[in-house]
């Protein structure tokens, strides 16, 4: 059963691990590739302390990491607050709080 975009990515990651996955310019993750880097990512937000139900903000921008790190807090259980990167340093804090 897929309850999340991270079970999404895992169910991919086992059906088609060599499939592409993410691509940013020349840049291209697998599957699997994409899948064992959100593992690290949730492995070290859990060490800092991150739990199910807690809310973690991420304002990347678009990029890889971003995508990771969204699918890593999902995987972690975690609820995920997209801050936009244009906004300013008080609009972020009123959204994360």
């Amino acid at each position: 059963m897929i309850l999340n975009f991270s079970d999404a990515l895992r169910h991919n990651a086992q059906r088609k691990p060599s499939h592409p996955a993410l691509i940013q310019g020349e840049q291209t993750l697998s599957y699997a590739k994409l899948d064992r880097w959100v593992d690290r990512l949730a492995g070290g937000l859990q060490r800092l302390g991150a739990e199910p139900g807690m809310v973690i903000a991420n304002g990347l921008g678009d990029t890889l990491e971003h995508v990771a790190l969204m699918l890593a807090i999902c995987r972690v259980g975690a609820v995920l607050v997209v801050l936009d990167v244009r906004w300013t340093a008080d609009e972020k804090r009123r959204a994360a709080a």
